[in-house]
């Protein structure tokens, strides 16, 4: 399970987030549309679960480690730039997920998440 996000509309904070899909945007220094948009998601789970996985689903496909690793190392030029090894003497090589425990430890974290959270269960 994945996360909704609650954040300003403004520059750096609404890339992350689309309206009403993966999270909720409020304007900067609005208490008010806060306190809304915090109520609107504890008051309804059912929306949290579905702006949570849409935001799981979203950060697996913009952000997964292999992905932002290699792009990391074009940006830096050091593809093929002669550079020594690693610690394990072969080449880079990002980990793979491994989801099953990923999601063993969402799911336990998503257990506590409205204790933590809300308050409340």
């Amino acid at each position: 399970m994945g996360r909704p996000v609650i954040t300003t509309d403004t520059p750096g904070c609404r890339e992350t987030v689309e309206a009403g899909v993966n999270g909720l945007l409020v304007p900067v220094k609005s208490i008010s549309q806060l306190v809304e948009a915090m109520l609107r998601l504890i008051d309804n789970p059912g929306l949290r679960q579905r702006m949570g996985d849409a935001g799981r689903t979203l950060a697996l496909s913009r952000f997964a480690s292999r992905d932002v690793a290699k792009n990391v190392i074009d940006l830096l030029g050091l593809e093929g730039s002669g550079q020594k090894p690693g610690p394990t003497g072969r080449a880079y090589e990002p980990a793979e997920h491994n989801l099953s425990r990923e999601n063993d430890l969402l799911a336990k974290d998503a257990a506590l998440a409205p204790e933590i959270i809300f308050g409340r269960q």
